[in-house]
This record gives C-alpha cells, sequence and structure tokens, in this order.
C-alpha cells in the first residue's frame, strides 16, 4: 500500500485491535469474490500468476501501442534496477525533470482533493492551520482525476517504468492505478490516524496477484516531513504467522523479526523517487514540520 496510504485499507478499529488476526476480514473478502486478497500475500502464488500471465502474452499477438518513444529516465539502467528489487524489495535513483515536476505540483496546487475522512473535495488553498473546512484534522488528501494532468500521464506510461514494471512482475501489467495524494501537518491522533486507515505502522500490501509500485516525492522529504520507511528483504522471508495475520504488524514486531539494520528511511528531495515491491512491510511517516505532496503508481 502503500506506501502512505492503502489503497485496500483496513476497516476502521482503534490500534489495540490493528494487529489481530481477522479471518472474518479475509472471509468476507472471498465472498466477494476477492479471492487475490487471501491468496496474493505468497510469493509462490505471484510466481505462479506471472508465470501464467506471461504464457498468455505469448499465445495474445496483439500489438500494443506505445504512448511514448523517449523515456523521462533515459540513465535509468531497468536490468540493474529490477536484480536489486528482487533482491531488497525497493530500487532508489529516479528523478523527475524539473518542467515536469513543475506541472504536476502546479496541478496538484489547484486540482481539489478528497479528505480522507471522505466528503465532498476540497480546495488545498482552504486548509488552514492543519485544519480542513470542515474542522476536522487535515490528515491526507486524495487528488482528484491525477492521470488529468498531462505530466501525470507522461510519468505513468513511461517506457522505462513500464519496462521495469514487465520485466520485475514478469509480464506486461494491464492495470494501473495512480494516486496522487497531500500529507498535511496537524495534531491528529495517531489512533485517529488508524481509524481514518492512514498507513503509520508497518504492513505489507496484497494490492492483486502481483504488484509493483512507483513512487515520487514532489516536495522535499526528510524523516519528519512524512517520509517512507520500509524493512528490507522482507518482501521474501516472512514467517507463516505473519503471512496469515493482519498485514499490519506493530514496529515492535517487525523489527524483532528482520533488525533495525533492515529498516530503510527514504528521504529526498522534490521530484526523487523510487520502486518498490510492497510486499515488503512499509509505513507512513507521519510529517510533523511539513507538508507532503507524493505521486503513487500501482503497476498490476
Amino acid at each position: 500500500m502503500s506506501a502512505l496510504h492503502d489503497p485496500h485499507p483496513a476497516p476502521r478499529h482503534l490500534a489495540k485491535a490493528a494487529f489481530s488476526l481477522r479471518p472474518t476480514r479475509v472471509a468476507s473478502r472471498l465472498a466477494r469474490g476477492e479471492i487475490w486478497y487471501a491468496i496474493g500475500r505468497f510469493a509462490r502464488i505471484r510466481r505462479a500468476y506471472s508465470g501464467m500471465r506471461a504464457l498468455l502474452e505469448r499465445v495474445d499477438r496483439r500489438r500494443v501501442r506505445n504512448h511514448y518513444q523517449g523515456s523521462l529516465f533515459p540513465a535509468f539502467e531497468v536490468a540493474d534496477a529490477v536484480a536489486t528489487l528482487r533482491s531488497e524489495g525497493v530500487v532508489c535513483g529516479l528523478r523527475l525533470p524539473a518542467e515536469t515536476l513543475a506541472e504536476i505540483t502546479a496541478f496538484a496546487e489547484r486540482q481539489p482533493f478528497v479528505p480522507l475522512q471522505g466528503g465532498p473535495p476540497v480546495a488545498k488553498h482552504d486548509v488552514c492551520g492543519g485544519l480542513l473546512p470542515s474542522g476536522q484534522p487535515a490528515v491526507v488528501g486524495r487528488v482528484v482525476d491525477p492521470e488529468a494532468c498531462a505530466a501525470v500521464h507522461r510519468v505513468v506510461y513511461d517506457p522505462a517504468l513500464l519496462a521495469l514494471a514487465r520485466s520485475y512482475l514478469g509480464y506486461r501489467p494491464a492495470i494501473t492505478r495512480t494516486q496522487l495524494h497531500w500529507s498535511f501537518v496537524s495534531d491528529a491522533a495517531p489512533d485517529y490516524r488508524r481509524e481514518l486507515g492512514q498507513t503509520i505502522d508497518y504492513h505489507f500490501d496484497v494490492a492483486w496477484f502481483n504488484f509493483l509500485y512507483v513512487f515520487f516525492y514532489l516536495t522535499d522529504v526528510d524523516s519528519r516531513s512524512g517520509a517512507h520507511a520500509i524493512i528490507c528483504r522482507s518482501h521474501r522471508r516472512k514467517p507463516l504467522s505473519m503471512l496469515w495475520h493482519s498485514a499490519r504488524q506493530s514496529d515492535e514486531a517487525v523489527l524483532r523479526r528482520y533488525g533495525a539494520a533492515s529498516e530503510l528511511t527514504i528521504e529526498g528531495p522534490a521530484g526523487s523517487g523510487f520502486a518498490e515491491d510492497t510486499s515488503c512491510f512499509h509505513k507512513a511517516l507521519v510529517p510533523v514540520t511539513r507538508e507532503r505532496l507524493a505521486l503513487f503508481i500501482h503497476y498490476t
């Protein structure tokens, strides 16, 4: 999920319930036909799904249209990035061109967003003192229709990013979900954030049978302004006790299992990006000094 906001968040509940086994939730998702939620957390299932998709691609001879010919990331080495992703679960080193960054940021400033609490869209300039116009704490705002921005569309369908996703997943990704999120500085309590589904605790995503995320910071980000934290290599070696329990775990449990040396807090200037297999444990650090704007691309 992502890195800041899980696209499939847990139901609203208090912190003390966040790390318990919830078979009823899995059962309810299965009843809705979402079998991927139960089995997509297993690496062998993901590999099998990739093999099936690759086989279907060989059978389907339809020509796929490339949206763009040149990449915004000409120096990005896809093969090296895939190797790092497979071993570490994350690879950094992407950087948006200045003009692309400026266009997306300007779009996000003028485009309304939907608060994590729900309700009608809100104008960015109407957030004041960490509060929404309703008086509720401003936590996360999901910018409406991000691909209406031409620069966002250009990034999502960039040939290098598509090649990265195809090489890592083993097949041509057929679905993308694009999100553009503001994370605000406010005095919202941790339990309030958890009730809304903000992913401030370590968790792993079950976003489909297989998936890859690419993230870009659109503002300067450090550990006090909404950085993304990840447990490297946790995509490959989860114990069954964690796979069968809630996808969310306490920091203590995760660090006890993987060790503090495995924890990486990703900081960077505006425009910096990284790709992540979000079946790794990851979480969002709460902004305390300045708001953060980030772009998320979900390849499945």
